[in-house]
């Protein structure tokens, strides 16, 4: 029974720009900028030769019908017949912004591209594909390749894109303040994606003169507010910081704070608000980590 096991670091989007234009899927989906996070997803893939395909996915101990997960393994599979058994256990919390989605989806599809022996640009890939056509999200997939705190000037996968990796490290401060949001609701409104292109447009030429993690944080927090979706709450949490010298803004798309300064007292500031979770910058994309 081949298995493998596979990571892939969340991902905080600041801002995004929605760009489908392309009539190739691989070069589809959002510009942007973000933060990978070292606590992220890791998935373990079993296979075992069966009469019929069958593809099985639990995410955190719950059998998962998640269908952006199961569309990535499904372009990798194919007709292969296999029994296809995937354990996801995710560190962040899932539909609130810090791309645990794509972190599931990601680290599957590298772990079962070793099992059937593919490459790693195959796994990425029906990740993206899966990720476009389902509107699971739009950019995390790419980030999360990319790792570190990234700046995508284009959309699609890495292979075809201009991007900058602003290198700073340290620790990101979370704080979920509200219920999870359904991504592929808000995607599907062209109103709203029409408002996210207007700002989002500015963000990005913003930053492609200021590509600095204070950057990130100052045309993240412009764009939130643009955009309308933070609550009285996170404004006044996120006013909060910047008052007391650190940085914040919302995580799109989410109901998460992500904050950057001292840790101390940025989780002083927020526990009163909401679950706080910390973690590292994660310098590292997506790997597999292990094949048995």
């Amino acid at each position: 029974m081949p298995s493998a096991e596979a990571y892939s670091p969340g991902h905080i989007s600041a801002f995004f720009e929605i760009d489908t234009n392309s009539p190739h899927i691989d070069r589809k989906g959002s510009k942007g900028a973000g933060i990978c996070t070292k606590k992220g997803a890791n998935a373990e893939v079993i296979i075992t030769p069966s009469r019929r395909q069958s593809i099985s996915v639990e995410v955190n101990g719950k059998n998962e019908n998640n269908e952006v997960t199961l569309r990535a393994l499904k372009l990798l599979a194919k007709d292969m017949k296999y029994k296809i058994k995937v354990n996801i256990k995710t560190e962040l919390p899932i539909s609130q912004g810090c791309g645990m989605s794509a972190a599931g989806t990601l680290s599957s599809a590298i772990a079962l591209s070793s099992c059937l022996g593919l490459t790693y640009k195959e796994a990425v890939n029906a990740s993206h594909t899966a990720e476009i056509e389902l509107r699971g999200g739009l950019g995390d997939v790419a980030a999360e390749c990319i790792g570190g705190i990234d700046v995508r000037y284009d959309p699609g996968i890495p292979q075809h894109i201009h991007y900058d990796k602003i290198l700073e490290s340290g620790e990101i401060v979370l704080c979920v303040i509200g219920p999870p949001v359904k991504t592929k609701e808000i995607l599907d409104s062209n109103s709203k994606r029409v408002m996210f292109n207007k700002h989002g447009h500015i963000a990005m030429e913003n930053i492609s003169k200021e590509t600095t993690l204070e950057g990130i944080f100052k045309y993240g927090k412009e764009f939130s507010l643009n955009t309308k979706l933070p609550t009285r709450l996170m404004k006044e949490a996120i006013d909060v910081i910047w008052e007391h010298g650190g940085m914040a803004s919302l995580a799109m798309i989410g109901n998460t704070i992500y904050a950057y300064g001292k840790t101390s007292k940025l989780v002083d500031i927020l526990e009163p608000y909401g679950d706080v979770i910390v973690t590292k910058i994660s310098q590292q994309g997506a790997h597999l980590l292990n094949k048995h």
